[in-house]
């Protein structure tokens, strides 16, 4: 299975259940925003979906890029 980082910005804060769901490796809260990035193997559609089901306004969604490799 493919396991894919995003960089989330949500509108409000995330409670400890769902921030122990997404296993954050980062979280900055700047004003009334919470930016995060976290792991997922499902699809981006499916990790929006299950976020906005839980009443979360998402502002801006990023996928992370891994490194380039070096020589």
């Amino acid at each position: 299975m493919t396991t894919t980082e995003y960089e989330l910005t949500i509108d409000g804060g995330l409670g400890p259940v769902l921030r122990n769901a997404l296993g954050p490796d980062l979280e900055a809260r700047t004003g009334t925003y919470t930016t995060l990035r976290a792991e997922s193997t499902s699809d981006l559609a499916s990790l929006l979906a299950a976020l906005h089901a839980r009443g979360l306004r998402i502002e801006s969604v990023f996928i992370v890029e891994p490194p380039a490799a070096t020589l």
